[in-house]
C-alpha cells in the first residue's frame, strides 16, 4: 500500500512540474530587432531600448554621395525618416524620447526647452573609435558614430568624424520655418582642449540626418 501511495504521489508530481513548464514558458529576450530586411543590435537603457546602429535601409544617402559604411549607416530627410515602417512597439524617437535618455544621463531640463549634456556624460553615448578629436567609452552601449550630416542651406555634406546628429518626428514652427527637433553629439578643438556636448537641436526637413529607433521596455 505505501508503495502505491508513494507511486501515486510521484507521478501527480512530475505531472505538476510538466504542466508548469509548459504553461509558463520564460523564452530568452530577444537584443536585436528586424527593420526593413536588416537585422539591428538594441540596448536596454533605463525604460527605453534602442537600436545601437545607424539606419541603413532603403532610401537615404551615403555622406558625400560615396561607398556605404555600415558603421555610419545612411542620412536621411526628415521626410525619409518618418516613413520607414518598424515592427509593432518601435518608432522614430520624439523629443520626449530624447529628453529622457538625455536626463537619464544627467541632463538638467532648464527654462530652455534644448537639453544639453556636459563632457563627460556625453562620452558614455559615443563610440570608442571614428572621433576626429576625442573618443568616447560607450559606456551606454549605444554606440553613436559621427557619420556627419546633410546641410540642406549650404547644399554640402559636413562634419563627418566630429558630429552626430538623428532624427525625432515631433516637429517645431519657427519664425524663420518649419523645423524638426533632433539629438546631436558634437565636438571641435578650441586651441588644445577638445569642446564637447550632447543635446537636442533643431534641424530642417532637408537636412541628412542619422536614424535611430526606440521603443518602451
Amino acid at each position: 500500500m505505501k508503495q502505491q501511495i508513494f507511486l501515486l504521489m510521484l507521478s501527480a508530481s512530475l505531472a505538476f512540474t510538466s504542466c508548469t513548464k509548459n504553461d509558463d514558458p520564460k523564452p530568452e529576450e530577444s537584443n536585436t530587432v528586424e527593420i526593413g530586411g536588416t537585422t539591428y543590435s538594441t540596448v536596454k537603457i533605463g525604460s527605453q531600448t534602442w537600436t545601437t546602429v545607424n539606419y541603413n535601409g532603403a532610401s537615404g544617402a551615403n555622406y558625400n554621395n560615396g561607398a556605404n559604411d555600415l558603421k555610419y549607416g545612411k542620412l536621411y530627410t526628415w521626410a525619409e525618416a518618418k516613413a520607414i515602417t518598424v515592427p509593432t512597439g518601435w518608432r522614430l524617437p520624439s523629443k520626449a524620447d530624447f529628453d529622457k535618455l538625455l536626463v537619464g544621463l544627467g541632463a538638467v531640463q532648464g527654462t530652455s526647452t534644448f537639453l544639453d549634456l556636459d563632457k563627460t556624460n556625453s562620452l558614455k553615448l559615443m563610440s570608442t573609435s571614428g572621433w576626429s578629436f576625442l573618443q568616447g567609452n560607450n559606456q551606454t552601449a549605444l554606440n553613436i558614430y559621427p557619420a556627419g550630416l546633410y546641410d540642406s542651406v549650404n547644399s554640402g555634406y559636413d562634419s563627418k568624424g566630429t558630429v552626430a546628429e538623428f532624427w525625432s518626428g515631433t516637429a517645431v514652427a519657427e519664425s524663420n520655418g518649419m523645423f524638426s527637433w533632433s539629438l546631436g553629439v558634437w565636438q571641435e578643438m578650441d586651441g588644445n582642449v577638445v569642446d564637447l556636448e550632447a543635446g537636442t537641436d533643431h534641424s530642417r526637413p532637408n537636412d541628412r540626418l542619422s536614424i535611430r529607433f526606440v521603443k518602451d521596455n
